[in-house]
């Protein structure tokens, strides 16, 4: 008899796939990601942040607290997800995931590129609310600086 239960998957080394739930909450456009992130299952996540992206909401919140592996294809839609978003004003923000899966934005060398926050803007309370919305900017700003920094075009201006 086979078991099609997640933990019989991954106990046998196969991949677990990818879902996506996509909603508003209020004001956010939130995108929940569940199981593995990889190259077979990114253009599902492409065409998915690139619909939020289109839509009217203030915020665009990636939820990875239930994502069990990211592959670095995953990691550079998310990443240019960010950068799109960055441009004028950032709206979004990211949703810090397991521990395994925060490992590998440190090994990118990442986790101070993109607005990581522990919840939902929605999970929050209205002072909450603001206070997010300063550090997601301060963060896209601080993103931004370091990128003329570094970018080689740039760094012979200064």
């Amino acid at each position: 008899m086979a078991s099609n239960s997640r933990h019989d998957a991954e106990r046998r080394g196969d991949p677990v796939a990818l879902r996506i739930r996509s909603f508003r909450d209020r004001e956010a456009h939130v995108i929940e990601l569940a199981g593995d992130l990889d190259l077979a299952s990114a253009g599902a996540l492409e065409r998915e942040l690139r619909r939020a992206e289109l839509s009217e909401a203030k915020v665009i919140a990636v939820d990875l607290r239930q994502l069990t592996f990211i592959e670095s294809t995953g990691i550079r839609l998310i990443l240019q997800a960010h950068r799109r978003s960055s441009r004028g004003s950032s709206r979004m923000v990211v949703v810090r995931g397991t521990e395994a899966v925060q490992r590998r934005f440190e090994i990118c060398d990442i986790r101070h590129t993109l607005p990581f926050v522990d919840r939902l803007p929605s999970d929050s309370s209205p002072a909450t609310r603001s206070a997010t919305s300063r550090r997601v900017s301060q963060a896209a700003l601080a993103s931004a600086v370091r990128e003329l920094r570094t970018h080689p075009r740039l760094a012979t201006l200064r």
